[in-house]
């Protein structure tokens, strides 16, 4: 999280006097970042998996200055989640993609930095691998739960982006998420996530 605000304070300082978004412009961004899962399993005390990292891209028309619609895509690879089970080592593997069509607000379209807010609704999909292994090394590991299913999904997001030259363009976000998942499967008929990222974006059309 410092690095992403790092990097983007240095943007920043490097963002032209004018700055603006035009009706019918449009913006190409790749994004990256951390992930955390916030969906325990079992105990209240447990997450589902460790945070990890997310990768993704996202399209947006500028409809108008202040409100633009687009489409979302996001990766999130958690990390393993070691679980106390009795005699067994326990460790969830979870990992989501979500596919969303979007819409944002953007504050102050006029200004150098703009705030935005941001909400998506689409298709997620949610991943699980659960293994134990005996604490005393009698056996290997095996495998308890490994699947996917697919759910409805929605985020909504806050940031802030800021024109670097008159092409591009970074912003700085924060984003939840729910994806239903299938509860005859897994641990509930939900799974929530927190994402922290950066987007660089190539801007074209009207400048």
């Amino acid at each position: 999280m410092k690095i992403l605000c790092g990097l983007l304070l240095a943007l920043l300082c490097a963002t032209p006097t004018q700055a603006q978004v035009k009706s019918g412009s449009q913006v190409l961004s790749l994004q990256a970042g951390t992930a955390l899962p916030l969906t325990r399993y079992g105990s209240p005390d447990v997450f589902v998996g460790n945070q990890g990292a997310c990768v993704g891209g996202r399209y947006l028309y500028n409809w108008k200055p202040a409100v633009g619609f687009g489409l979302d895509v996001l990766y999130d690879a958690f990390k393993e989640k070691p679980l106390a089970s009795g005699i067994f080592n326990q460790t969830t593997n979870p990992k989501l993609f979500q596919a969303l069509a979007v819409g944002r607000y953007t504050f102050l379209p006029d200004w150098k930095w703009r705030p935005y807010v941001l909400a998506g609704l689409g298709l997620g999909v949610f991943s699980l691998r659960r293994t134990e292994t005996p604490q005393d090394g009698s056996t290997g590991t095996r495998t308890l739960v490994a699947g996917s299913s697919r759910g409805l999904s929605f985020a909504i997001a806050a940031g802030y982006d800021a024109d670097i030259t008159r092409r591009l363009v970074a912003a700085l976000e924060l984003r939840w998420s729910q994806t239903g998942i299938d509860k005859s499967r897994f641990f509930g008929d939900k799974f929530q996530s927190f994402n922290a990222g950066l987007l660089l974006g190539y801007k074209f059309g009207p400048r």
